[in-house]
């Protein structure tokens, strides 16, 4: 009891005295000035914080991209706990990257952060271990440690860290960054808060993130479909691949777009391509490394840095310093298979490091389907 209350009850005794009131009554006011009293310390302590209230909770529901929805619960969050930066990383790739959708510090987007990926199943992360263990952790020194992603932290400058999954059921879909740049250490009971706090965003999260999801999907069956009726409505496919190659190159943002025939070894030339604007045109398809492999496996190669992948060093496949001396860092190719024969490649070249959606994926897939079933027809 503070100075406060003993002023309060000493000063009522003479009182309680004089008028003789029940005892019941008496009890009755003590338990009411308690609970005023507590509730008024509730409210001075700098660090309690109610659960998130009705006027948050729209904000998060009328928020329809996922990084509106990151944006809304990380303020909140950096304004509760005194935060210098927070973060936001979703959850892609079934469990194998992060990518980072919104970044704040004080209130205002942190450019260096956002769109910023993590290969989960390479890169030591805090959020890596969030995502696995499924629990809120504490790092006193980030720049010394191993559990934070260094490379991430050179633009952050975080001294103290925290990382709090965003569960929906027993999934984690999300993993939230919390920074601070000085030392400091962050206590269980805050932790178990920041859990708390950031849980109740979470469902508003993935119904953004799957709103996107199925309008991606949405887009690629549409974006096929057109495909497949310009592919199959003309006779010669060679007059309608270059106006395909641009549509399919710009929904991925590609830099360059391209269809060579011919096995890995015996190679017809490009048979249609389409380049952005500035981008040069290939001069020679036939020693291009990732779209070798492709041909060579019979599958999907998807690169995300062609000076970071081990695959590519073998001779046999072609000169990766090719590309690079061209600009082209990442590469996805896929194979044009009909009746298991091998009839070609389409390939995509970008300038920029970067991992391949799935979504982008399956629409190069899917395309390679449709191109195959043409080609073999006028075989």
């Amino acid at each position: 009891m503070d100075a406060e209350t003993h002023t309060v009850l000493f000063n009522a005794a003479p009182l309680l005295t004089v008028t003789a009131l029940p005892l019941a009554v008496v009890g009755l006011a003590f338990a009411s000035f308690l609970r005023r009293d507590r509730r008024r310390a509730a409210k001075d302590r700098p660090t309690e914080r109610e659960p998130m209230g009705t006027g948050l909770s729209q904000q998060l529901l009328d928020a329809s991209e996922p990084s509106d929805v990151a944006k809304v619960l990380l303020d909140e969050l950096a304004g509760a706990f005194e935060l210098d930066l927070a973060n936001l990383a979703l959850i892609e790739d079934d469990g194998l990257a992060g990518v980072i959708v919104a970044a704040r510090e004080r209130g205002r987007d942190h450019a260096g952060l956002v769109g910023k990926r993590l290969a989960l199943d390479r890169e030591a992360s805090g959020i890596n271990t969030a995502m696995r263990e499924g629990t809120a952790f504490t790092v006193y020194d980030a720049e010394h440690s191993a559990v934070v992603n260094q490379r991430l932290n050179a633009v952050a400058k975080a001294k103290s860290c925290v990382y709090v999954p965003v569960r929906v059921g027993e999934e984690v879909i999300a993993v939230v960054f919390g920074a601070v740049r000085r030392p400091r250490v962050f206590d269980d009971e805050e932790l178990g808060r920041m859990q708390a706090f950031v849980s109740e965003a979470g469902l508003a999260l993935e119904r953004s993130r799957a709103t996107i999801a199925l309008a991606d999907a949405l887009e690629r069956e549409r974006l096929i479909s057109h495909v497949s009726l310009e592919l199959r409505s003309r006779r010669d496919v060679a007059e309608v691949l270059p106006a395909v190659l641009e549509e399919i190159g710009l929904a991925v943002d590609a830099a360059r777009c391209f269809v060579r025939l011919g096995e890995e070894h015996d190679p017809a030339g490009v048979a249609a391509e389409w380049d952005a604007v500035g981008v040069p045109p290939l001069a020679d398809a036939s020693r291009l490394p990732v779209a070798n492999l492709a041909a060579r496996l019979r599958r999907t190669v998807a690169i995300a840095d062609v000076l970071e992948t081990p695959a590519l060093d073998d001779g046999s496949l072609g000169d990766v310093r090719g590309l690079s001396e061209h600009g082209v860092r990442a590469v996805l190719a896929t194979p044009i298979v009909a009746q298991e024969r091998l009839l070609g490649v389409l390939a995509f070249h970008r300038i920029a490091v970067g991992d391949w959606s799935p979504n982008e994926i399956a629409l190069a897939e899917a395309v390679a389907r449709e191109a195959a079933v043409v080609l073999a027809q006028q075989a």
